[in-house]
């Protein structure tokens, strides 16, 4: 691969994440593709066997004007996370307990799912400042595959 594709390739990934953050502007309402990074963090760096920066995930948000200032919304979303690596791990299932050996790949799957509420102040199609707040859940699966 030459420098010059190399280059083009990356120019077009960060016009298309540049084009999937504009937000969609109506008169009472907007929604935002996003492209959400993820840092696996305690538990899940521990399950995933490293802690690094991971870019796959994404995120649809969607507001709607209440009062002058006053929006709120909702925002759901994927995130996936994986690790690799090779030893022995403990496996503890209600119906077995035990260990394994081989080479693992290990993926953590979030589904966010949060309603919000923002205040927003600023000119239209200026710059705006907005404060708010999320509250929710989220779905939450981690697996081990291992091989021999």
């Amino acid at each position: 691969m030459t420098i010059k594709s190399i280059t083009t390739k990356i120019t077009l990934f960060v016009i298309l994440v540049a084009a999937l953050n504009l937000p969609g502007l109506a008169q009472t309402g907007t929604s935002v593709l996003t492209w959400d990074l993820q840092l696996p963090m305690s538990d899940s760096k521990d399950f995933l066997g490293r802690g690094t920066l991971t870019a796959r995930g994404v995120g649809f948000q969607i507001r709607r004007q209440m009062r002058e200032n006053i929006w709120a919304g909702a925002y759901f979303a994927w995130h996936v996370m994986n690790g690799s690596d090779e030893g022995t791990f403990p496996i503890e299932r209600e119906e077995y307990t035990g260990h394994a050996t081989g080479k693992y790949w290990s993926y953590i799957n979030v589904f966010p799912v949060m309603a919000n509420i923002f205040y927003q102040t600023g000119a239209p199609r200026g710059l705006q400042v907005s404060v708010g707040l999320n509250a929710g859940g989220f779905i939450y699966e981690e697996r081990k595959e291992v091989s021999s």
